[in-house]
């Protein structure tokens, strides 16, 4: 009885991890979709004094200094989030391992054996060329050098 009691909580602490990873999962994509939420703001802003009657082109420059910011940080948020969803496969996959104890920490030395797997896909310019950031701020791109050509 003991070691299916043993078996049991387990499976409930496996849940239970797999839960705290999908959590994390869940706040990054929250953080990545506030960064595109305040870029649009940004980008709004911009339309506004494009209607200034002393509109200058550098305005656009400044406008776009933190949008980059703001790509910057989505492509964080996207590189912790896919960390976070190659962990909960990894976790979810080895389920007979009893090494897990919670770790959310992605540089701790318990995962170092599963370091190249956890970071797989993450790297900057894979990032920044996902389908989720360029096809969302090329349009911010695209509109300043519009503005910067026919409204300045």
């Amino acid at each position: 009885m003991g070691s299916t009691t043993n078996v049991r909580n387990y499976e409930q602490d496996h849940i239970g991890y797999l839960n705290l990873i999908q959590g994390n999962i869940t706040r990054m994509a929250g953080n990545s979709a506030l960064m595109k939420g305040f870029a649009a703001t940004v980008l709004g802003a911009m339309l506004g004094m494009c209607g200034m009657e002393n509109f200058e082109w550098y305005y656009v420059v400044i406008v776009l200094i933190p949008l980059v910011a703001f790509v910057r940080l989505d492509i964080y948020y996207l590189q912790l989030e896919k960390r976070y969803r190659n962990l909960y496969t990894i976790v979810a996959r080895d389920r007979n391992q009893h090494q897990w104890d919670y770790i959310l920490d992605l540089n701790s030395n318990k995962l170092k054996k599963y370091r190249d797997d956890i970071y797989d896909g993450t790297g900057f310019w894979k990032t920044l060329f996902s389908v989720s950031i360029w096809q969302f701020y090329i349009w911010f791109v695209i509109l300043a050098i519009v503005f910067i050509i026919f409204v300045a």
